[in-house]
């Protein structure tokens, strides 16, 4: 037979040929398919990573955990041969910040190592934490402090702000159950009358002499049986009853509830003096205030900068 040019007819029916000739055909159309099906699917993933996923929650509280714990370390940590050190690194949370923050100025101490074990979002807040951590210094003889300091964080994810200054509190691990509060930043309520303020003003001293005692007998006649008597930690003390000092006494119109800011300055064995607010709720029972909660707020105003 003369050759006609067609490889196929050519060769006859050689099977090894027309398997080539198939897989060919077969190849072509799946390279057909394959291309533009990848080609839309790189274009739908890069539209994706141009569109940057929020944060998570738990992102967003883990941050607040560390940028808490990050200045509850800077402001236990002071030395009165160089003051200035600890002005400096308070500056980065607060420019207004300076060395004698919430120190008196004396005293040696270091933190080797900070721990979180409680953050919780604020009710009614979307971007506000209350974050207790634990402080525990280079010096053993040091007693771990705990505190809680209130963290704002920024519309940006990575950016946050102090609502509070650390105010130090009882081990977490004896926990002082009360009601949460919905007004904690701002006071509404009016100043109560001297009927109420003169006894809850004593009150109120009595008990922040025997937390920093860790006086428990004394504690448990001065709150309500749903609290637990913990001491204080760090081993900090009220020097003076002078020291539980702008102790202002609210009461709601209605007579519903009854509590007080007050600033207190815990002294330490070493000489230094550290500052914190808190805010304290009393019930009234056969005649005598009983503390129902104390909790560290934001009553520092000046304490809050916004980071852009």
């Amino acid at each position: 037979l003369e050759p006609t040019g067609d490889p196929y007819l050519d060769a006859g029916p050689d099977p090894a040929f027309k398997q080539r000739r198939l897989r060919g055909w077969a190849l072509a159309g799946v390279i057909t398919l394959t291309v533009p099906t990848l080609w839309v699917f790189a274009m739908s993933q890069g539209f994706k990573m141009n569109r940057q996923a929020p944060p998570t929650e738990d992102l967003v509280r883990q941050g607040a955990s560390d940028y808490g714990c990050g200045l509850s370390r800077v402001w236990f940590t002071w030395d009165s041969d160089n003051p200035d050190a600890r002005g400096t690194a308070l500056k980065v949370y607060n420019p207004s910040w300076d060395s004698r923050r919430g120190w008196n100025g004396q005293g040696k101490q270091s933190v080797a190592y900070t721990t979180s074990p409680i953050t919780k979002k604020v009710e009614g807040k979307d971007r506000e934490y209350d974050v207790t951590c634990g402080i525990f210094f280079s010096d053993p003889s040091i007693a771990p402090v705990f505190d809680t300091v209130r963290v704002l964080a920024g519309e940006n994810y990575g950016e946050y702000s102090p609502l509070s200054m650390p105010a130090p509190v009882s081990n977490p691990a004896l926990p002082v159950p009360g009601q949460a509060y919905k007004d904690e930043a701002v006071v509404h309520d009016l100043q109560a009358q001297p009927n109420v303020s003169t006894p809850v003003t004593a009150q109120i001293r009595s008990y922040m002499d025997a937390w920093g005692k860790g006086d428990r007998t004394v504690l448990q006649a001065l709150i309500t049986g749903d609290m637990t008597p913990a001491p204080l930690s760090g081993g900090l003390y009220l020097a003076s009853p002078s020291d539980a000092s702008e102790i202002k006494v609210y009461q709601a119109k209605d007579l519903s509830r009854t509590y007080a800011d007050v600033k207190v300055r815990w002294s330490s064995k070493s000489g230094a003096v550290v500052e914190a607010n808190y805010r304290l709720d009393f019930v009234q029972k056969d005649g005598r205030w009983l503390v129902s909660r104390i909790d560290s707020i934001p009553l520092d105003q000046k304490a809050y900068v916004s980071q852009n």
